[in-house]
């Protein structure tokens, strides 16, 4: 019988735009370049060109998002940020200027994935509690901020960001965490996500049915096996529905 629902964020309930070729570089890059112009508007001329400072940025960021994913670090974006300023040798502002200057481009026009809105109303009133399970290195303020504006976050009754817990998925422990505050198990949950080994081979190395977002950015291979394959979130309401029927 399924209790309950987990949802993954970027790219299964919430979609950013693209930015340049809609590489995950090009994305992030435009966050950086407005960190770089503030920086240089209110500390002068500084140490190196814009490209370098994004190049040496995504050095150390391609780094540490591995690092996070082995359960080996735990980086945030104020942590990066305040790495950055101090390679140009210049102080850098409050953790929040920071972040505000990063997050701020990359957050213009976020939306609500294709049938989200309905599809959390049905799992709500058919008395299933949901909960959100995110790898990020922005605030976790700043990510309800964004689901609040757009009418989600009350259909959570947990959320769950790696930048708050320390933890990253596929790491086990930001599952428990959130699991438990849900007062679920495992084997009574399913998880929606869009990353093959994130998401769906996490969750399912506990127990969890999954749901797997089809997607191009991450392809599944052949030895992650989701339970269901959806094309949108306004699936999932039958998809449960159908699950918890009783036999026949």
């Amino acid at each position: 019988m399924i209790r309950g629902v987990l949802f993954d964020m970027g790219g299964t309930v919430l979609h950013y735009p693209t930015r340049g070729d809609g590489s995950w570089r090009d994305w992030e890059a435009a966050g950086l370049r407005e960190v770089y112009r503030a920086l240089a508007a209110h500390r002068g001329p500084l140490a190196c060109a814009e490209a370098q400072f994004i190049d040496t940025a995504f050095a150390w960021l391609e780094c540490a998002w591995p690092a996070a994913l082995r359960g080996d670090a735990a980086p945030t974006a104020a942590d990066w940020l305040r790495r950055q300023c101090a390679s140009l040798g210049v102080s850098p502002p409050p953790d929040a200027t920071l972040v505000e200057w990063y997050t701020s481009p990359l957050r213009h026009g976020v939306r609500a994935a294709d049938g989200a809105h309905t599809a959390l109303d049905a799992l709500r009133r058919h008395g299933l509690r949901l909960g959100l399970v995110s790898n990020t290195i922005w605030p976790a303020a700043v990510h309800r901020a964004d689901l609040a504006a757009l009418g989600l976050l009350d259909a959570f009754a947990v959320t769950s960001f790696s930048s708050s817990l320390g933890v990253w998925k596929p790491q086990p422990t930001i599952m428990h965490i959130t699991l438990d505050a849900l007062g679920l198990r495992a084997t009574d949950v399913l998880f929606v996500g869009d990353h093959p080994t994130e998401d769906i081979a996490a969750a399912q190395a506990l127990g969890m049915r999954t749901a797997w977002c089809c997607n191009e950015q991450f392809p599944l291979p052949a030895t992650v096996r989701p339970d269901a394959i959806i094309a949108s979130l306004a699936a999932l309401p039958a998809l449960v529905g159908a699950w918890c029927a009783p036999a026949r």
